[in-house]
């Protein structure tokens, strides 16, 4: 409602690479994981 959205992605040499975008960081931060790791993110 108020535009702040969460994204993640990579940043090198100058260049912004957004991957996806996100409505809450809770989201944000389980495909962060999932992104790093391969894995679904622990509950909690």
């Amino acid at each position: 409602p108020d535009g702040q959205r969460w994204e993640i992605g990579a940043y090198e040499r100058g260049v912004h690479d957004v991957r996806a975008v996100f409505d809450t960081e809770d989201a944000a931060c389980v495909a962060f994981y999932q992104a790093l790791t391969g894995r679904p993110a622990p509950p909690g």
